[in-house]
């Protein structure tokens, strides 16, 4: 598909990066420009910048327009492909995403711009770049580099599985799932030439299983749950002391808002409070100071994100999905939906699996 002027990412000189009076982005890239949407939420390419006519994408095999969906029940799929028509840059203009941006630098030398300042980026280099995030690029010499592309939502897809880790995994939870703890950050990791070679491993892994006739949707978490475990690593090393000041009333009352909602149980701001052991206006004030909104509001946006989910499941009507997750019945499931994504929850099921959503894929901040 092709890539529009208006979507591509624009170059900047260094002169007029370093005249700027403040960092501050040229462009969003969306969803659209990297092929992620609501039942496509991780994709993966791996690139070279260099002195050559022409950017390079890996490509699987030789189809020109590779597509290697790795679908599972819930009509949720992962992609190994890439747009083919970006211009070559010795500069990349300051941008944010809409999505989480895993960027692992393989070879070459480049500036690394953020709102800290120009770093000097070569092999074992790392960053993630969390949505509104925003970075760039200067002086690119012949650079190879992996970038990860995933939604939030995937990204907490199996809360219990992370919810113990600590450092970096705790962060980026923080970051999906509240509205204001470490938005628009970009984490920068230093990674030893072991853990570097360890990361490529799990990407040539899941570069060659996308390339088999029935690639395995399983071999894929595991690998990218790999990665992130090496870049926590890296992180707990390089940012020793800077965890995420939260109040374990928060996590534990989080923890206890998501059994509510995966078991259809009854919500209740005094009930979470007694089960944790303070009063409900501590907790209340403690929850909203963390997360930027009050408990029920946060509930409500959390049972909404999994509800969107689930919408996509084959079959699944919205009076099941209403059900399943503690609605009172479809027209109140209905107007909640409504009210926090914008539209029904049928007109986003449609607009989800289109390949040019126009619609967004994660709950509104208001």
């Amino acid at each position: 598909m092709a890539v529009s002027r208006d979507d591509r990412i624009g170059q900047l000189s260094a002169d007029a990066l370093g005249s700027a009076p403040e960092y501050r982005k040229e462009q969003t890239m969306p969803r659209s420009l990297v092929g992620l949407r609501a039942d496509r939420p991780f994709r993966f390419c791996t690139m070279h910048w260099g002195d050559v006519p022409d950017l390079v994408w890996e490509q699987p095999g030789d189809d020109p327009n590779p597509r290697a969906d790795l679908s599972h029940p819930g009509q949720r799929s992962i992609q190994l492909t890439t747009p083919r028509d970006l211009e070559p840059a010795r500069y990349i203009a300051p941008h944010d995403h809409e999505f989480y941006e895993i960027v692992l630098l393989r070879a070459g030398e480049a500036i690394h711009t953020t709102a800290d300042g120009r770093t000097p980026i070569r092999r074992g280099d790392a960053f993630i770049v969390t949505p509104i995030g925003i970075h760039g690029f200067e002086d690119i010499r012949d650079v190879t580099k992996t970038n990860l592309y995933v939604e939030p939502d995937w990204l907490i897809g199996d809360l219990q599985l992370l919810w113990g880790e600590e450092g970096l995994f705790r962060r980026l939870l923080a970051d999906a799932l509240f509205s204001q703890p470490a938005g628009g950050r970009v984490y920068h990791l230093r990674l030893t030439e072991p853990e570097m070679a360890g990361c490529e491993r799990e990407l040539e892994d899941m570069t060659g299983e996308a390339r088999t006739p029935h690639p395995s949707l399983a071999l894929f978490n595991a690998c990218f749950l790999k990665v992130l475990c090496t870049l926590n690593q890296a992180y707990q090393r390089d940012h020793a002391g800077d965890e995420l000041p939260m109040d374990p009333v928060v996590w534990r009352a989080v923890e206890r808002i998501e059994r509510i909602i995966q078991e259809g149980q009854r919500f209740s701001v005094s009930e979470i409070a007694e089960e944790i052991g303070v009063t409900r206006d501590r907790f209340t004030r403690l929850f909203r100071e963390a997360a930027g909104l009050a408990p029920r509001d946060y509930y409500q946006r959390r049972r909404v994100r999994l509800a969107a989910g689930l919408l996509l499941t084959p079959h699944a009507s919205a009076t099941e999905v209403a059900y399943q997750l503690g609605f009172s019945d479809s027209a109140h499931f209905a107007r909640m939906f409504r009210r926090i994504m914008g539209v029904s929850p049928t007109a986003y099921r449609e607009r989800q699996t289109r390949d040019d959503p126009d619609v967004p894929l994660t709950a509104r901040n208001s």
